[in-house]
């Protein structure tokens, strides 16, 4: 059975005494402690979440820039063949012209030496005629 009495009466003050103190003392720091701490885990959550968004725009961005960028590196590849082609067209146009130019300048040169050697044919015709009909013996002459 329980006797009460004042030893009774002087645990049960100490004891909630005791809790008291120990509410102040550790209880109410602990708590605190882990609500911060649970303030820094959400908050440094946020922040990781907002990290990740940006991380994630930016990597769009710079996706988009990059799809810009090899659209352009192709235009200006595709623009310098084509100039390249023209410029080729040209340079070859440039050599034709030279060298029809050269080879008219070559039958220039060689219609005047044969209309040279027509005349000097001309010139040694008869005398030809004559040394080969002598050389026949056809006895005639020209």
């Amino acid at each position: 059975m329980i006797v009460i009495n004042l030893t009774l009466l002087v645990q049960v003050v100490l004891f909630l005494l005791f809790l008291i103190v120990l509410n102040y003392l550790v209880l109410r720091p602990v708590l605190r402690l882990l609500d911060t701490r649970a303030a820094k885990i959400e908050e440094d959550r946020r922040q990781a979440q907002e990290l990740h968004d940006a991380a994630q725009a930016l990597e769009r961005q710079a996706a988009t820039e990059l799809a810009s960028l090899r659209r352009e590196a192709s235009l200006r590849v595709a623009r310098a063949l084509r100039e390249a082609q023209e410029k080729h067209m040209a340079d070859l146009a440039d050599q034709r012209k030279l060298a029809d130019e050269a080879v008219d300048a070559v039958r220039e040169q060689a219609a005047q030496q044969i209309a040279q050697e027509r005349k000097r044919f001309a010139d040694l015709a008869p005398g030809l005629a004559e040394a080969m009909a002598t050389r026949l013996d056809l006895g005639g002459g020209v």
